[in-house]
C-alpha cells in the first residue's frame, strides 16, 4: 500500500505489515524500494514505512535543501499519520536524516543506521554525478544503452547494477531517473555535513559499518559515542556499503536480535 503525507511536504512512502511502527529510509540515489527484502522481513513483526526521501523516487518533487531540512520532512510526514515513537532504520544518507530527526527531539524507540556516522565527509560521487549527467542527456532507450553510457564512466558493476533500479521510463520511452539529480548535485554540499547536534541521545541505537567500507572511522566512532549515549557499533564482516545487498543474511540476523526489545517477536 503506497501512502502519501497530506502536508506540504507530501512524502510518500509503501506500507505492509502490521504491528508496532518501524520506518526505513534510504540512501543517496536510491528510494524506499531499495531496501524492499528488508521491509519484507521485519514486515512480520512490524507496520513497515518505506519512506522515499525529499528529491527521490515518489517524493522526487519535494524540496529539500539539507539533511536537517529531510529531517523534518520525514517528521511532518510521522505528524500526519500519527506515526508515534517508531523504530528507525536508515542507510547512508537515510541514516543522517534518521539520525538529525532524533538529535532535534522525535521519539523513537529505537535507530538503527547502516555505515554512517555523524561526521561531515569529503565529496565522493563526482563520477557517480557524470554518468548520472551522461544518462539523462542521451536520450537512452534500452536499460543496456543506459548500463553502456555509465560504463564509460563508472568501472564499479555494483554501482551500476545499483543506479540501474533507480531508472523510470517515459512516455516516449526514454529512460530517466527517479530523482532529481539536478537537485541533489546543487544541494550536494549540504548532504555532506554532519547532522545539526542538538541534546546528546539516550535513544537505543546500533550502529552497523561494514568491514570492507570506510564510512566509520575512528573519528565517525567517537562522534557516535559523543552523540548517542545509549549506542554501540558492530561491524558486518565482508561487506561494504550497502550491508543489505551484500550480506542480507547476516545483517537480518543483527538486526533481529537487536530489535527483541522492541517489537521484534520470532
Amino acid at each position: 500500500m503506497a501512502v502519501e503525507s497530506s502536508s506540504q511536504n507530501c512524502l510518500s512512502a509503501d506500507v505492509r505489515g502490521s504491528g508496532p511502527p518501524l520506518v526505513i529510509l534510504h540512501g543517496l540515489f536510491a528510494s524506499g524500494s531499495n531496501m524492499r527484502a528488508v521491509a519484507k522481513d521485519l514486515a512480520q513483526s512490524y507496520t513497515v514505512y518505506s519512506v522515499d526521501l525529499p528529491l527521490h523516487g515518489k517524493s522526487k518533487g519535494v524540496n529539500a535543501d539539507s539533511v536537517e531540512a529531510m529531517a523534518r520532512s520525514v517528521k511532518a510526514f510521522l505528524h500526519d499519520h500519527l506515526i508515534s515513537e517508531p523504530v528507525i532504520i536508515g542507510h547512508s544518507l537515510g541514516g543522517k536524516v534518521a539520525m538529525s530527526a532524533v538529535l532535534s527531539g522525535l521519539r523513537s524507540r529505537a535507530l538503527v543506521v547502516l555505515d554512517i556516522a555523524p561526521v561531515a565527509y569529503a565529496p565522493s560521487h563526482q563520477a557517480v554525478f557524470g554518468a548520472i549527467e551522461q544518462v539523462a542527456e542521451s536520450a537512452l532507450l534500452s536499460r543496456q544503452a543506459v548500463r553502456d553510457c555509465m560504463a564509460k564512466v563508472l568501472t564499479d558493476k555494483m554501482t551500476i547494477d545499483f543506479l540501474t533500479t533507480q531508472l523510470h521510463k517515459g512516455v516516449d520511452g526514454r529512460f530517466g531517473w527517479k530523482f532529481d539529480w539536478q537537485a541533489l548535485r546543487n544541494k550536494y554540499g549540504e548532504l555532506l555535513a554532519a547532522p545539526a547536534a542538538g541534546d546528546v541521545s539516550e535513544t537505543p541505537s546500533l550502529f552497523i559499518a561494514g568491514e570492507l567500507s570506510n564510512y566509520i572511522d575512528r573519528e565517525g566512532r567517537a562522534a557516535i559515542k559523543s552523540l548517542f549515549s545509549n549506542s554501540r557499533v558492530v561491524t558486518l564482516k565482508g561487506t561494504g556499503h550497502w550491508p543489505h545487498a551484500q550480506k542480507f543474511e547476516e545483517l537480518m540476523g543483527v538486526l533481529h536480535y537487536f530489535l527483541r526489545p522492541f517489537g521484534f517477536d520470532r
